[in-house]
């Protein structure tokens, strides 16, 4: 196995782990947000990360807890004000 390949495997390897303890520890039953019953700092670090799987090809439908959760983010009014003032005017945050 090539340098690349292992590299590969382990972050892999890595992100499987990873998205699992997400899945099936921290975003079950009715939570919507890492942390208590709001939108955090941790949600809003959680949505950048989890956004890299669309620009790395990593399909999160064996995830679908997370999967939701990225979209709820995404969807939140915040994120979405934010989103728009970072398109529109970057030197503004």
């Amino acid at each position: 196995m090539a340098k690349d390949d292992q590299t590969k495997a382990f972050v892999k390897f890595r992100g499987d782990r990873a998205l699992n303890y997400l899945e099936k520890q921290v975003l079950t039953g009715n939570r919507q947000f890492l942390i208590g019953d709001g939108l955090t700092i941790a949600d809003l670090y959680g949505h950048i990360i989890l956004s890299w799987s669309a620009y790395v090809g990593l399909d999160l439908k064996p995830w679908p807890a997370v999967a939701a959760y990225l979209e709820r983010i995404k969807a939140h009014p915040d994120v979405v004000a934010g989103n728009k003032l970072a398109a529109t005017k970057p030197s503004s945050i």
